[in-house]
């Protein structure tokens, strides 16, 4: 799962430092830490759950690797920390091709409804609101798409 700026390119710098306190509440029973090994990540080590990593690819994007539940867990805290810049996030597929907006007040159950996601051309990230983009006329909707398809 991706998370993207939702109105044009780049995360806060400070993101994977503001995201522990947020990620700790979120994750109480798991060891979280920051690791620099290819790039900037959080690992998270829950109790009960195989460990997963929330990846800071700056100035562009952060990525997970969690289940759906985790990455949406992940977005509401990045969510959050990003709001403090002024800035909106979306979850999308690892091809971007599909988006969800995480908004204030959303729940895990929330990002997870497939009727939240919708079909974006990607080749407009970063020219203004992605969820108000439409897809280039050679691109084509896929009907019954659910988020845990193209994670």
């Amino acid at each position: 799962m991706l998370y993207l700026n939702r109105d044009q390119i780049g995360i806060p710098e400070d993101l994977q430092t503001s995201m522990l306190e947020p990620l700790g509440t979120a994750f109480p029973d798991a060891e979280i830490r920051r690791e620099h090994l290819t790039a900037p990540l959080i690992g998270i080590w829950p109790a009960t759950h195989p460990p997963f990593d929330v990846r800071f690819h700056f100035p562009h994007m952060a990525s997970c690797d969690g289940t759906p539940e985790q990455q949406a867990l992940v977005a509401l805290c990045m969510a959050q920390e990003c709001r403090k810049h002024g800035i909106r996030i979306v979850m999308a597929t690892k091809d971007a091709s599909f988006v969800c907006a995480v908004e204030e007040g959303d729940t895990v159950t929330d990002l997870l409804d497939p009727d939240r996601w919708s079909f974006i051309n990607p080749n407009l990230l970063g020219h203004g609101d992605i969820m108000h983009s439409y897809p280039s006329p050679d691109q084509d909707e896929s009907p019954g798409h659910s988020p845990d398809q193209h994670d």
